[in-house]
């Protein structure tokens, strides 16, 4: 969608509606084309449970079926919502797997706090068993046009442009294997990216987030901030780049 990725989406929901809206919003998207669901229903997350890196249909059903019947599983990337036939079994679900090795399975919020914004193609959701997929001819609200995506997108930007950090010394995407001696900045997602650099006492700009060291034998992660400057590019995206010479600090040392 004119180069815009399904984590732009989710951060821009983030920035500007906040994290339980997020979450519903991505949960409503997913569950959209499952057939019979009443997305209006008040108390239909009470029966869902969200779950990260789930991989297939038989996988979830081993994983979640001893908790009570599952109604239908629906995958969007790497998130799946399993939808059960009571909201009991929901909840046992999340009491049960709460320290189980699958991990990252979390409660849905109300799907009334979602924001009527459709970004997920239904071509990209799978739902299971096919039996549970909406026909065209459901109620199910038709399917946005990619225009109406991007457009929807762009008003979010408006309001609130994206965050970019930019360091052409070091590239996203690294070969692997890294060599010994590189070192990588990662701001954080649910702080810079969301909230933009943050003023320090000194005066300057700081970015806040994950220094990875490489080494010949593993990694070192640590928690640093970064001193930045910022510009504004199109009224859509904020630019933030380090300044040179690059300064790392302690988180909240700065």
């Amino acid at each position: 969608m004119d180069g815009v990725t399904s984590i732009d989406h989710i951060i821009k929901l983030q920035r500007v509606y906040g994290e339980a809206a997020t979450t519903a919003t991505v949960v409503r998207n997913i569950l959209a084309p499952v057939a019979g669901l009443q997305l209006d229903d008040p108390d239909l997350h009470r029966r869902c449970v969200l779950v990260k890196s789930i991989s297939t249909y038989m996988d979830a059903l081993a994983t979640f079926a001893p908790f009570g019947a599952v109604e239908a599983v629906a995958t969007w990337s790497y998130l799946g919502v399993v939808v059960f036939s009571s909201s009991s079994a929901a909840a046992l679900a999340l009491r049960g797997l709460a320290r189980s090795p699958i991990g990252h399975c979390s409660a849905v919020p109300s799907l009334g706090l979602a924001v009527a914004y459709r970004f997920i193609p239904w071509a990209e959701i799978k739902v299971q068993p096919e039996s549970a997929v909406a026909s065209s001819t459901s109620a199910t609200p038709p399917e946005p046009s990619r225009k109406a995506r991007a457009l929807a997108f762009r008003e979010m930007c408006e309001r609130k442009p994206m965050i970019e950090y930019h360091d052409p010394s070091c590239p996203l995407m690294l070969a692997f294997p890294v060599p010994p001696g590189t070192q990588m900045f990662l701001p954080s997602r649910d702080d810079s990216l969301i909230s933009g650099p943050t003023m320090g006492h000194d005066g300057h700009l700081w970015m806040h987030g994950t220094l990875v060291k490489y080494y010949d034998m593993g990694v070192e992660v640590s928690e640093v901030s970064v001193r930045v400057r910022q510009e504004q590019v199109g009224s859509a995206k904020i630019r933030v780049t380090p300044i040179e010479p690059i300064v790392y600090v302690p988180y909240k040392d700065y």
